[in-house]
């Protein structure tokens, strides 16, 4: 089969060069590996097609989780000995050459090498990689096949992934359970489950459906509020010691933490919401927002609005345009004063909106 994006055709006859298509507009993130939600769907709610895939989901599945604490325990039973000695050595994460020489003598050592070669040519410790190899094989197939299912009464995906993705950011995020976002894009491709585009999501979780700019509500929660605990072996503010978190994280600021990772007064300008209109990612006009669903509806919306040719009306969603906390925007040298709903901007193309969200209350 020749898969293709009618992108040309698209420009001409509109949505319905996409007629047969599983039109899927795909959010990844961290926590979430990815949000996704279904285009051009007629008569089906879009609330109806959201597929999510939690990260510490795809964890169990996976079975890493189980994997890395079985290992860890067999490379402390069997190399007690020898981390012990490497972890004597001073100077082992220094980037000074000559003071990292005396880690790196002290671990091509006979006695040490040795330990370690019979370590990694251990019967048990391969065949429990080569097993979590495979598991993890099987279940990245088996969520390419629930991310690339065909809709009934179609033939083929298309998949609107984010562009988040795209350089495996999402894989550097510390201190906590992170998922396959790239891997799933590149496995599709790869099996030919679908038609993968990297698609732009400039804004894309920054503004809603409506145009309007969403202002998350202010935490209240006084656990996320309390200054995480420093784990520096020494505390003191310069650039001497960086691995110390005991002061504010403004640049020039030698306050310390009272409010998260801010001072007092960087807390109250950080929490502030100077905007004319407060919106919050839960309830807006007495509407109910998932904000990852939200995120891929808006960038679904703004890759299909490109192919059709209305670079000039996507307004803030431009990757050009001014911010001005969420007033003005621009597109080459147009000042734009408004925000345009999703709906006026296909509307002004003549086509109707991609996604069907019924409700008392419009959208436009």
């Amino acid at each position: 089969t020749a898969y293709h994006y009618p992108h040309k055709t698209l420009g001409m006859q509109g949505f319905k060069a996409l007629g047969g298509w599983t039109v899927r507009a795909v959010d990844p993130g961290v926590q979430r590996v990815y949000t996704s939600s279904d285009l051009l769907t007629e008569d089906t709610d879009v609330r109806h097609t959201a597929k999510v895939l939690r990260s510490r989901a795809w964890c169990q599945r996976s079975g890493s989780k189980q994997y890395s604490a079985q290992t860890k325990k067999r490379h402390e039973r069997a190399l007690v000995d020898v981390q012990h000695k490497l972890n004597c050595v001073p100077f082992r994460r220094t980037a000074d050459p000559a003071k990292f020489g005396r880690y790196v003598d002290a671990l091509t050592e006979p006695m040490t090498w040795d330990a370690l070669q019979r370590y990694a040519k251990h019967r048990v410790l391969r065949k429990d990689r080569f097993q979590a190899k495979r598991h993890l094989q099987r279940a990245l197939d088996h969520e390419v096949g629930v991310l690339c299912k065909l809709r009934e009464g179609t033939d083929q995906t298309l998949l609107l992934y984010g562009n988040g993705a795209s350089s495996n950011i999402f894989r550097k995020v510390k201190n906590t359970a992170k998922g396959p976002a790239k891997k799933l894009f590149d496995q599709a491709v790869r099996r030919k489950k679908a038609v993968c585009i990297w698609a732009d999501e400039f804004r894309t979780s920054k503004l809603g459906i409506d145009g309007h700019l969403l202002v998350h509500p202010e935490e209240r929660r006084v656990d996320r509020l309390d200054p995480p605990p420093c784990k520096a072996a020494r505390h003191y503010l310069g650039e001497a010691f960086p691995g110390c978190r005991c002061f504010c994280n403004e640049r020039l600021c030698h306050s310390k933490r009272k409010v998260l990772y801010h001072c007092a007064v960087h807390a109250k300008r950080h929490f502030q919401h100077d905007v004319c209109c407060q919106t919050t990612g839960s309830k807006y006009e007495r509407r109910t927002w998932n904000r990852d669903v939200a995120g891929a509806l808006n960038t679904g919306c703004l890759s299909l609005g490109q192919a059709l040719g209305l670079r000039g009306q996507v307004g803030m969603w431009d990757c050009g345009a001014r911010d001005g906390m969420g007033k003005v925007g621009s597109h080459k040298g147009e000042i734009r004063t408004t925000l345009l709903s999703w709906a006026e901007i296909f509307g002004s193309a003549g086509q109707a909106l991609p996604f069907l969200l019924p409700s008392t209350k419009p959208l436009a």
